[in-house]
């Protein structure tokens, strides 16, 4: 354990680096400091970069710990990113503005939520870490406050084995705890991933390539008795010529292992959280999903409904999919 193997494949880095600061930050400084203790102790048996990842998880746990609204706002992460590479501890906003390349009314966008942060951004405000593993781990930090950013083709990285070397380090009762004090969606993943839950793709209903996002998509659809371009037009609002240019594109990058980064014409996260509603997927199936797409569930709306549908709370089928329909064509979503 310690490389990333018990989990590879089964979560993308940046959700890894979420979940383990989310169990470093529920449970208290003392067993990180132990965790932190224990981690120096195995130094030969730990790689220098998931020692580095896990380090970089500790110190923002602590940070959240204390303030857990601390780094919510663009400006709060964007400044904090760039205080650390220029060793500054104060910036202004112009020159925030100038590595983002917008201007302030632009800016003010972006930071309301009325514009979308792009890749290309996010490797600008990071770009100034000489360390790597320091670039990576402030880049996971913006892709986990932008979903919409699709996260395909960035397994690579510490993320993962240092999740896993963590789980390693915690005491049995120490993981209990953690367990219980984390969301419910949160829960759910860790028992996924740790064994508690064990899930596969069943190939009788994500096809012979259940690991390919169109091939599954269709399977799901005929399996379902419905027509892909039905559901493209009807219930995601995509015409058939937009739907099989964004398959095309999504093919041939998927073919290259996303070398190239995540095409920009794609499904979007809600269209893919929709589908999995729509084809009566239950938690895990749906997670799965997501992830073919380089997507994942994150706290807010829509997800916590969807959750909460899938979790059987009371909502029904339909009353889901009208509300992700409604948050889709006024563009809430």
């Amino acid at each position: 354990m310690g490389n990333g193997t018990e989990f590879e494949n089964r979560i993308g880095a940046v959700e890894a680096q979420q979940l383990t600061i989310r169990i470093l930050t529920v449970l208290p400084d003392r067993i990180s400091l132990g965790i932190l203790n224990r981690l120096f102790g195995e130094t030969d048996k730990v790689s220098p970069d998931t020692a580095r990842q896990l380090e970089l998880c500790l110190g923002m746990a602590g940070e959240l710990r204390g303030d857990p609204a601390r780094y919510d706002s663009l400006e709060a992460l964007s400044m904090a990113a760039l205080r650390r590479q220029t060793n500054r501890e104060t910036l202004k906003k112009k020159e925030y503005e100038a590595v983002l390349g917008v201007n302030r009314m632009q800016r003010g966008r972006l930071e309301k939520g009325t514009a979308a942060l792009s890749m290309t951004q996010v490797e600008k405000l990071c770009c100034g870490f000489r360390d790597p593993v320091a670039r990576q781990f402030w880049e996971n930090l913006f892709l986990g406050r932008y979903p919409e950013i699709a996260d395909k083709g960035r397994e690579e990285g510490p993320a993962v084995a240092a999740l896993e070397q963590l789980w390693e380090l915690l005491e049995e009762g120490q993981r209990s705890a953690a367990a219980q004090l984390l969301e419910e969606g949160e829960r759910r993943r860790l028992d996924e991933l740790t064994g508690s839950v064990r899930w596969e793709p069943d190939k009788g209903d994500f096809g012979r390539e259940p690991d390919r996002l169109y091939p599954v998509l269709a399977s799901l659809a005929a399996s379902r008795g419905m027509l892909i371009a039905d559901v493209a037009a009807e219930e995601i609002g995509v015409s058939s010529n937009t739907w099989y240019a964004w398959k095309k594109a999504w093919e041939e990058t998927e073919r290259s292992g996303f070398r190239e980064g995540i095409p920009k014409n794609r499904l979007k996260r809600v269209h893919m959280i929709l589908l999995a509603v729509l084809f009566g997927l239950d938690y895990f199936q749906s997670v799965y999903l997501l992830a073919l797409s380089g997507y994942r569930y994150v706290s807010g709306e829509p997800d916590d409904k969807v959750l909460g549908y899938l979790a059987a709370s009371g909502d029904s089928r339909e009353a889901v999919l009208c509300y992700l329909k409604e948050g889709l064509n006024n563009g809430r979503w």
